[in-house]
């Protein structure tokens, strides 16, 4: 196995640094409220099992509470619902490249 890695700049290490300090999150009930959306749904986005979801919104207390990821799972389809038309065309392609979604 061939490890060629590209060396990071130091304007790069800074956006790593910037990037690893993102607070990017929206919780499932946000998502929710927002965008008219199933529990499947929110499912498939968080990659995660649909009773798992119907956990989260569960009235019982001590209910289940997503995880960070799911967190931002749901964050970055938000933003991605909000502004996909205004990436540009390579970007659109390298987000969604093994999908079979046509636009």
């Amino acid at each position: 196995m061939v490890h060629n890695p590209r060396p990071l700049n130091e304007r790069e290490r800074q956006l790593l640094i910037i990037f690893s300090h993102c607070q990017l999150a929206m919780t499932p009930m946000e998502f929710w409220s927002k965008w008219d959306v199933s529990q499947e749904e929110i499912a498939r986005i968080c990659r995660c099992d649909v009773s798992l979801v119907s956990r989260w919104f569960s009235p019982r207390p001590h209910t289940t509470q997503p995880m960070i990821y799911h967190l931002w799972y749901l964050a970055l389809a938000d933003r991605f619902l909000e502004f996909y038309d205004e990436l540009p065309n390579n970007l659109q392609q390298e987000l969604c490249r093994d999908s079979d979604f046509q636009r």
